[in-house]
Order: C-alpha cells, then sequence, then structure tokens
C-alpha cells in the first residue's frame, strides 16, 4: 500500500547566487511557469494546487518537514519517510525549504519500491525571479544519502546535507568536490536539503 508523506526542505545554498525582482513579477513569473506542466503529472498539480504565496505556517500545517533558517518543523515527517525508504517501501513527502528571499522552495519526492526515486521541483514560489523559478518535470535518481557535519571546506561552518544521485558509492568528499567545481547537475546529483 502506498504511504503518502509530507516534508519540506531544500538547500538555500543552490539558490544564493540569484537575483531578485518585485512580488508582482514574481507572481507573473510564477503563475506563467506554472501552465507549462503536463496536466497528468500528480506530483505537478499537487504542487501547483498550493497557493502562490505560501508562508512557513501553512507548510507546517500541511505537516511539511519545514526548514527556514535552520529551524526545523515536523522532523518526524522527515523521519518516517526515511524509514520507508531504509525497508524498500513505497513513500512520498513534500519538502520545503525557505529561501533568503522568504519564499518557499518545494520538493515533491516519490520513493518507488523498485528503489527509484522521482523528485518534482518548485521553485515558483522561491522569491526570485530567474531561469532558476521554474516548475521542473520529473527527475529520477536511485540514490539518497544524508551527510551530517558537511562543510564546503575545512573549519567551515558544518550542515547536514540530503544528496541524491544515481551512484550509490557517493562519499561526502565527492559531493564537496562536485559541489566546488560545479560539477553536480552534469553528473546527475541533487541537494534536496540543507540544515
Amino acid at each position: 500500500m502506498k504511504k503518502r508523506i509530507f516534508a519540506v526542505l531544500f538547500a538555500m545554498m543552490m539558490l544564493a547566487g540569484c537575483g531578485g525582482a518585485d512580488e508582482h513579477e514574481d507572481h507573473d513569473h510564477a503563475e506563467g511557469q506554472k501552465q507549462e506542466v503536463a496536466a497528468d503529472d500528480a506530483a505537478s498539480q499537487f504542487l501547483q494546487s498550493l497557493p502562490a504565496e505560501f508562508p512557513e505556517e501553512s507548510a507546517v500545517s500541511e505537516g511539511f518537514f519545514t526548514i527556514n533558517d535552520g529551524v526545523v518543523s515536523n522532523q518526524e515527517v522527515w523521519d518516517a519517510f526515511a524509514e520507508f525508504v531504509e525497508n524498500g517501501e513505497e513513500a512520498e513527502v513534500v519538502v520545503c525549504q525557505y529561501t533568503t528571499k522568504g519564499g518557499a522552495v518545494l520538493d515533491y519526492v516519490t520513493h518507488h519500491a523498485d528503489g527509484t526515486i522521482e523528485v518534482v521541483t518548485d521553485t515558483t514560489r522561491d522569491g526570485y525571479n530567474d531561469e532558476k523559478s521554474i516548475l521542473k518535470p520529473v527527475e529520477t535518481y536511485t540514490d539518497l544519502k544524508v551527510f551530517e557535519n558537511f562543510s564546503l571546506q575545512e573549519g567551515g561552518t558544518a550542515y547536514t546535507v540530503c544528496v541524491l544521485s544515481d551512484n550509490p558509492e557517493l562519499t561526502a568528499d565527492d559531493f564537496r568536490t562536485h559541489w566546488i567545481n560545479m560539477t553536480a547537475e552534469e553528473n546527475h546529483i541533487y541537494m534536496l536539503f540543507v540544515i
């Protein structure tokens, strides 16, 4: 039986270099991008059904695993999802994290019994107005890893990061190298969240 769980988080570091614009332009841009998604995509439809303005209180009340400036809500939702993944069971979770602009980034994550992990990413509410602020089509990965005490440089601030990839042998050092060299995307590596 398919289990549905919702959670929220994403990597603010991935958006640190984005430029902003006024709220009216952000809303118009988000609405235009949402129309490009196929109508039969359930995850995309769910993300589109959420309000254009999506404050932290809404994410928490929806039961999402929510991260805002390092503060986490609904940790038990992510923990339950992670347990289903570990047991090879089907499960779904929505991960939402807030950017420095105060906007929500949403990832609808589905783990299948065959071990594949599908993700639909919605950055249309991220508070930025650029080519990255879109509702992306489904991406499929085969591995989920959580690296604790992860830092980009020796002695740097330590974070917990969740990474999706197609490489079960991916280490924290491998991910650090790809991140610094900006080769993560070309190697089909996605940072799902950072705390």
